[in-house]
């Protein structure tokens, strides 16, 4: 008899807090905490990041507001996550608000939010996928999509805005222009600051990642099912958390910090978090940490494999 979802999901809950643990680094105000496996998972897909280098990959506006065409033309599947921003000249800047694989020579219509407030929808459009990531507020955000989308819609550009009010505060980002893109308020911020970002260097093996604030609460947390998915996201991933890490309070000591760590995670997955046997994307909230999540299973197309948690996200608004 095959395990369900809510096996998997349990038995995943037991093995994290006994993950290996990298060496904590502070990153500014906030701690980064590799997540260290090999758990030799053959992957049957690639991330977007792939796709986008491969150029199998096309975005088509489809004249809604939360809903974007996205056309594979490869061979191999791609993971798709919340949060990821495509941007265009001709129309509004989209973020998706749903974490999918997208099969090889498939073309669906997904979720999405808008991002940028400067302009219209021109249905037909097409655009590009950005290379930067979009704050951990609004990834964190973008995922409840499902939940509520119209009342998500104008949170986020609630978020956007103060996101940009806030890096700008703090010297990271110079414009003062309500208007701006995310995209442009991510790239900006990336490049001033780059030596900052690069303390949270990928180490080997490494599949996921545990950011903390300096009260070593967990602000998120993103664990993937191959040390290479993850090698391709983090970059991405650590931007994401950039204004974690800008802030001007001194971080704690990291004496005793995994304990700490092993002991947040044990909280996170105390009280057994729900999933349906029926979906490969489960969404879920833990309103004590005040953390939203999600869990994507691989793709019950593929019933041949063992199916598996492919990622495991949790994070603050």
């Amino acid at each position: 008899m095959s395990s369900t979802n809510q096996d998997i999901m349990d038995n995943f809950a037991t093995e994290i807090p006994g993950l290996n643990f990298g060496d904590v680094i502070e990153v500014g105000a906030g701690y980064v905490v590799p997540l260290i496996d090999d758990p030799n998972v053959e992957r049957d897909y690639i991330t977007f990041e792939e796709a986008l280098k491969a150029k199998v990959l096309k975005f088509t506006d489809t004249g809604n507001i939360n809903q974007l065409k996205i056309k594979n033309t490869g061979d191999k599947d791609v993971l798709i996550l919340a949060g990821q921003i495509v941007s265009s000249q001709g129309t509004q800047d989209r973020i998706f608000a749903e974490t999918t694989f997208i099969m090889s020579h498939e073309t669906v219509t997904l979720t999405c939010n808008c991002c940028e407030a400067s302009k219209p929808i021109s249905g037909g459009t097409e655009f590009k996928g950005s290379v930067v990531a979009s704050p951990r507020n609004i990834k964190y955000c973008s995922i409840m999509t499902d939940v509520a989308h119209y009342q998500r819609q104008d949170k986020i550009w609630s978020k956007v805005e103060s996101t940009r009010t806030k890096l700008k505060n703090q010297g990271v980002y110079k414009s003062g222009k309500s208007t701006d893109k995310l995209e442009e308020i991510a790239e900006e911020s990336k490049k001033t600051t780059k030596n900052l970002l690069n303390k949270a260097k990928l180490v080997n093996n490494q599949r996921g990642v545990v950011v903390l604030n300096n009260d070593a609460k967990i602000v998120g947390v993103e664990i993937f099912d191959s040390p290479e998915t993850y090698k391709n996201l983090h970059e991405k991933i650590i931007e994401s958390y950039l204004e974690d890490f800008t802030d001007k309070p001194k971080p704690k000591p990291t004496a005793g910090l995994k304990t700490v760590l092993q002991n947040e995670l044990k909280c996170m997955f105390s009280n057994q978090i729900e999933v349906d046997n029926k979906k490969d994307r489960c969404l879920f909230r833990k309103e004590d940490m005040k953390l939203n999540g999600e869990v994507i299973f691989s793709p019950s197309e593929k019933k041949k494999k063992q199916k598996r948690i492919v990622m495991f996200r949790a994070g603050m608004e």
